[in-house]
């Protein structure tokens, strides 16, 4: 049986599949690069578009290692994070700030997109989110699956797969934000060990 990872090595963990992140080269493409799609009408033809961003492999690896942060059967997951944070001995101002920059990522996530399926409305980016990560690249959850295969087959795909790269962007930045702030606090957990 596998012991229980400390705080310390929760944090070390974390900092590193965010280093991880960092070094991986749709990071350095959503850097330098524009993302964007190309929808168009074609009299006689019908409805055609392209997605115009990193490439396949690229956002695989990517989800690959954001799983880590978003499956809450992970110790690094931002919802158990956001819970040891509350635990840590650090300051009340530093809680705060994280506990912040948490909160304005899942503000994020429940914000709307322009992209409705049906008629309860805007997809939120955490829909997004889910039925890429969980209905293709990551996972195989059949009804998510049977969403994104439905609309992958249509020519409005590729703004979903814009709004999916604004939203691993997202991530990108709260992960950077709260690495940051993680490393400052190692040092105050080790001195309480």
């Amino acid at each position: 049986m596998a012991s229980k990872l400390t705080d310390l090595e929760v944090l070390k963990l974390f900092n590193e599949k965010v280093t991880h992140l960092q070094g991986l080269s749709i990071t350095k493409y959503l850097k330098s690069q524009q993302v964007g799609a190309l929808v168009e009408f074609q009299k006689g033809k019908g409805w055609d578009s392209i997605f115009i961003g990193p490439e396949s492999e690229q956002i695989d690896a990517f989800v690959l290692t954001m799983r880590f942060f978003i499956q809450n059967n992970e110790t690094t997951s931002i919802g158990n994070m956001r819970e040891r944070y509350v635990s840590l001995p650090i300051s009340g101002s530093t809680r705060k700030h994280v506990l912040s920059i948490i909160s304005e990522l899942n503000e994020f996530l429940d914000g709307k997109t322009n992209i409705s399926i049906d008629e309860s409305g805007p997809l939120t980016n955490r829909q997004v989110m889910e039925l890429f990560v969980w209905g293709s690249r990551a996972h195989a959850n059949t009804k998510k699956r049977e969403i994104h295969q439905a609309l992958s087959e249509t020519a409005f795909f590729p703004i979903l797969e814009v709004d999916f790269q604004i939203i691993i962007h997202a991530f990108l930045v709260a992960l950077d934000r709260l690495k940051e702030v993680n490393e400052s606090i190692v040092g105050v957990v080790q001195d309480a060990v």
